[in-house]
């Protein structure tokens, strides 16, 4: 069984990316990631135990954590978004980690919370596609606020 460490160039990653019908290799990163799932269910392997995910779900995977994912369906769309832990120190607080599996449930239970998550995430797309640097401190601070929020409802 080969496991792969899944390299980027930049510090931060947002993006929303299509899959088809895969099961992607074994791989981590030294990047927090977080994924909502947008399109059709998928599965998420991490460290040997699965995850089923629902469309509105958001899964949160830390630095350093071997994880595959399996779309079972083709046209499944996931919103992906990498940081680094580092960054987050920079605001002076305790940074607690998040649950793995946040449901849209859950999500949905804090009506303003979805509306923020979905704002900064169309925002960070829309820098991207501005061609903004993704080391520029404001896709950071977004980022940073992403997870911020998810830790306020959310943490372990």
């Amino acid at each position: 069984m080969e496991i792969k460490q899944e390299i980027s160039k930049y510090e931060i990653v947002c993006h929303t990316r299509k899959f088809d019908k895969i099961v992607h290799i074994l791989h981590w990163h030294d990047r927090y990631e977080f994924c909502q799932v947008l399109t059709n269910d998928l599965r998420v392997i991490i460290e040997g135990k699965e995850i089923c995910a629902s469309v509105g779900d958001i899964i949160a995977i830390n630095e350093r954590v071997v994880h595959q994912f399996i779309i079972d369906n083709d046209n499944t769309f996931v919103r992906i978004c990498q940081l680094p832990m580092k960054l987050l120190l920079n605001f002076k607080s305790t940074v607690k980690p998040l649950k793995a599996h946040i449901t849209a449930e859950e999500i949905s239970g804090i009506p303003e919370l979805s509306e923020k998550i979905n704002k900064l995430f169309d925002m960070m797309e829309q820098e991207k596609k501005a061609g903004l640097v993704p080391n520029d401190p404001f896709l950071q601070s977004m980022a940073s606020s992403v997870y911020f929020l998810l830790e306020r409802y959310f943490s372990e």
